[in-house]
């Protein structure tokens, strides 16, 4: 963290809510795609994507609201931030759904999956996973400074969620005829920046990086037909490794992102279910 970096750590008060005056979304979606077969069992799909949204219905982020206002002069923004007469402090801001402007974002998603058998049993490999080309946000507004459309530019920044370049998951799982089974998941997401009063589109923010996040699952499982139906029992433990969520001091306490990462910690846990 850079010298004399300050980010927003305390909570105000904001009014969430519907809006009577919202307009219908229209979107613009294109995709191309391409499944391959290169070997027995091995399959492999390329997904392109891309996404254009008029009158996006969302909430801002309180931050990005007040870093529109403060920083960027933007009125529309400082006409939802209300003080105290007498005070002057922050009372309330006015944080209902709202058509935003427009969003356009792009990527790829690639899955791939292996599958083989052996003596041991059936063994099965997949991954999955999403690279960001762009998320762009056109709240509507005019920049003050140049007189253009104001965009914010989510990607690799904080400042519209979180938003890497990259995310995964990779699976592994075992199989017996027996019944018997295992299988283990590791989910990743990439590093990114958040940047002072959560706005990493003015250069001049001082800004971080949120490291990035693994965590994985581990599980064995047994399956039993009979006549009365099929009996599963299962147990395992989720976030084997303990991973804690990396710090975010722009967002709500507890300085995370429950969206992105696991909050619980280490679980263990025994499941059994009946199929009649």
């Amino acid at each position: 963290m850079s010298p004399n970096q300050i980010f927003p750590v305390s909570l105000e008060t904001a009014t969430n809510g519907g809006n009577p005056h919202l307009h219908p979304e229209t979107a613009t979606i294109g995709t191309a795609g391409v499944l391959v077969q290169p070997l027995r069992g091995l399959d492999v799909t390329l997904d392109y994507w891309h996404v254009h949204i008029d009158d996006v219905i969302q909430t801002l982020p309180v931050a990005t609201i007040l870093a529109r206002c403060y920083e960027a002069g933007i009125q529309q923004f400082c006409d939802e931030i209300h003080r105290d007469p007498t005070s002057l402090s922050l009372s309330n801001i006015v944080d209902l759904v709202q058509n935003v402007g427009s969003v356009t974002t792009s990527g790829l998603d690639l899955s791939a999956a292996y599958q083989h058998r052996t003596g041991a049993g059936t063994f099965r490999y997949a991954l999955e996973g999403t690279y960001l080309f762009g998320y762009d946000l056109d709240n509507g507004a005019i920049d003050p400074v140049t007189g253009k459309d104001q965009i914010i530019h989510g990607k690799g920044f904080y400042d519209l969620g979180v938003n890497p370049d990259l995310k995964f998951n990779l699976f592994a799982t075992w199989s017996r005829p027996t019944g018997l089974g295992a299988g283990s998941n590791l989910r990743f997401v990439d590093s990114f920046q958040e940047c002072q009063q959560d706005n990493c589109n003015q250069a001049s923010n001082l800004r971080r990086e949120v490291a990035a996040y693994a965590t994985g699952d581990l599980f064995v499982s047994y399956t039993l037909t009979s006549r009365q139906g099929t009996t599963n029992v299962s147990a395992g433990v989720n976030n084997v490794v303990d991973a804690r969520p990396p710090a975010i001091y722009s967002t709500a306490a507890p300085n995370a992102d429950a969206s992105a990462y696991d909050f619980m910690g280490r679980q263990f846990y025994v499941r059994l279910g009946q199929r009649f």
